[in-house]
Parts: C-alpha cells; structure tokens; sequence
C-alpha cells in the first residue's frame, strides 16, 4: 500500500485548489433547521480526490505523526480557532496521531480557512498537503454547538484520511430513487445527471488494496443527514455530532497504538499474522486489536507453551468477555471464540494457572470466524 512519507518529505508542488460546491440539505427536504448540518461537498480536479470509500490507504499519515495545522486567514475570530483545538483532537484520542498548532503556514500539513460561508470542506488525508486552504469551515451565526462538533469532527475525518459513508459499498442499505436524487442535485445545485450519479449515487469499487472499509456505519461522523424523499424506501439518514463506536475502532485500525493502551500493549492485526511472544513465570502479555465489523473472531495462541488468555472489552481492557486454557492446539494453547461488535478489545496471555511457574515462546492471532474453522 503507498504510504505517506512522512512529515520530513518533500512537499509536493502546490496545485490549483480544488473546484468546491457546497450546499445545506434545507427545510425544504424535509429538514428542519437544527438538523440542517447535512453539507455536502462535491469535490472535482484534483484527481483521485473525488468523493468516495470510508478510507483510502494511499492519504494515509505515518503512524505516530504529529500534523501540524495553521489557521490561514488574516485574522482567524478567536472563538471558532478555541472551537477547533477543542474538538478537533477527539480524534486523537483513539488515533496514534498528534495535531499541533502553528503560526507558519509553510509548516503546516492542514491549513484551515473559516472565510468561505456555508464552505465546508477539507482533502482527504496526505492530499491536504496540495492546496491552502486544506481545509474550510465557513461557519454562519445559525450554527449551533452540535453543528460545531458535528462539522469539525466530520472535516478532520477528511484530513485523516476517511472518506463519506455514504458511498461504502459494504452493507449499504441506502435506496435511492434515481429520478428524485436528480432532479432535487438539478434544483439545488444545479448539477447534471453525471455529476450527482458519481457524487451521491455511485458506490466506492469494493478494492480493499486502495480502501479499508467497514460495515456502512448509520452512526458514523462521516454520513450526512440525507432527506427521506430521496430514497425509495422512504428512510433518511441522520448527521451525528460525536464519534461512533465504528469510528474509534476504524481510526484505531488505521493508526494503532492509543485509545488507553499501556506502552506495552502490542496491536494485532484482523487475519494478519501472528505475533510471537514469550511468558515469563507470573508474566502477562497484552494485545490491542480493533474490530471494524460485527461477526465471529478466533483469538488463539500456538506452540510450545501451555497458555491461558482472557478477552477483554469492548472498549474496556479491564471487562472481562471470555476466557480459555486449552481448548487450543495440542490441548495446551488457549482459543476463544466470540462474536464482537465494533469496538477496541484485549487479550491478555499468562501462563497455564494449571502449571505454575512454566515459560516459553508461543505466538498470538486473531482471525475473523469462517465455516469450517471452529
């Protein structure tokens, strides 16, 4: 997968900034005003950074990057600026990521412009490098405090590396009505049939190579507020304010190493490989893993080494959800079989209470539950 270099690269040529449309889902739609947080950017001449997918590997940061923001316009009102530190680093919390805020423009990674009204808008990961402002919140005196949270936290999604929701190819149960989705992106945006069939309609290719994807997400920060009368089924869509549990373990997954891990919580990777580890007598080793999709997980170890493990979670390291001492390999590894909703969760391997004092090298995995692997 193409990383980013890192914050140390060169930085690219700056490009034309892209051509922006955005415009509020209203009243009119079937919104009433407090839910009228349904912005929609359509992005266009930049490339690959049209909208779509959930999140696209190639505008990944490097983990455990700190990114350095500015706020570009003459005189930023300091009350939106105290908003965005605010709010912002919620992200950080779960991602392995820092966001540090700087005067100089030409250090900045994301450059945040709040002069455009009704703008809201931001390229998607390392792509923010490419044009100033990266990044546009033109809040209007009808914004209120979810509004404020709902947008930032939905454009900083964008500076991430995630892309909107409601696009995801996985689980997708939006409907839509071809002819009303037209003819309301005719009236309000004054759009023809092919820019809103691959800005609102087309679904993301389902290439886990380019994207990581999770189930749709109805609860996701990335989804706009859609009006009913757009679908055939006659069911909207919602505009959150906070992070979704989804969220946390997608942004966990992408950027691994935080959201309360001890330092030496190691991180697991879904069906990657295992990791190897060696017990001490009275030792305990901890394993971080994020779980994207609600299904069965395998979480097992292999080898010499008589273990035992507990599960943790979810989102919680010290609730215990299962545990196991040899109903692995051999009769001697631990293996616990459950199904899991998105979150964060631990293992943690000792070894055998049955045979005190033992120690050894072994090797830990997680893997999605297929047929035929019980």
């Amino acid at each position: 997968m193409a990383r980013s270099t890192g914050a140390g690269a060169r930085r690219p040529a700056r490009r034309k900034p892209l051509d922006q449309i955005c415009l509020t889902l209203d009243e009119g739609a079937g919104l009433s005003p407090a839910r009228a947080l349904g912005h929609l950017l359509v992005s266009s001449g930049l490339g690959d950074a049209r909208l779509e997918g959930v999140a696209e590997r190639r505008t990944f940061w490097d983990n455990g990057q700190t990114i350095r923001v500015t706020f570009i316009d003459p005189s930023p009102p300091r009350a939106l600026v105290d908003k965005v530190k605010q709010i912002a680093p919620e992200w950080t919390t779960h991602a392995n990521l820092d966001f540090e805020f700087v005067r100089s423009m030409q250090a900045a990674d994301v450059t945040v412009s709040f002069l455009q009204p009704r703008i809201y808008s931001s390229l998607v990961g390392t792509d923010s490098r490419q044009a100033r402002p990266s990044l546009n919140l033109g809040f209007t005196a009808d914004v209120d405090e979810a509004g404020y949270r709902s947008l930032i936290l939905h454009e900083f999604g964008h500076a991430l590396g995630l892309h909107h929701e409601h696009q995801n190819p996985s689980g997708n149960p939006i409907e839509w009505d071809p002819p009303a989705v037209y003819a309301y992106f005719r009236r309000v945006a004054g759009w023809d049939d092919r820019k809103t069939f691959d800005n609102v309609i087309k679904r993301l290719d389902a290439d886990s190579r380019r994207y990581l994807f999770t189930e749709f997400d109805p609860k996701s920060i990335m989804l706009y507020a859609f009006p009913k009368e757009l679908t055939t089924t006659r069911v909207g869509t919602e505009r959150a304010s906070e992070l979704s549990a989804t969220d946390v373990a997608l942004i966990r997954q992408m950027y691994p190493g935080r959201g309360g891990a001890p330092s030496g919580a190691r991180t697991l990777e879904i069906d990657g490989p295992a990791l190897s580890g060696s017990l001490k007598p009275d030792s305990v080793d901890e394993y971080d893993f994020a779980v994207i999709e609600e299904a069965g997980y395998v979480v097992e170890t292999t080898g010499p080494t008589d273990t035992f493990m507990g599960l943790y979670g979810p989102n919680d390291p010290t609730r215990l959800i299962g545990e196991d001492d040899d109903l692995g390999q051999e009769k001697k590894n631990a293996r616990i079989l459950e199904w899991l909703a998105p979150a964060t969760y631990r293992a943690k391997v000792r070894p055998s209470s049955f045979r005190p004092g033992l120690e050894g090298d072994y090797k830990v995995s997680v893997k999605r539950f297929r047929s035929g692997s019980a």
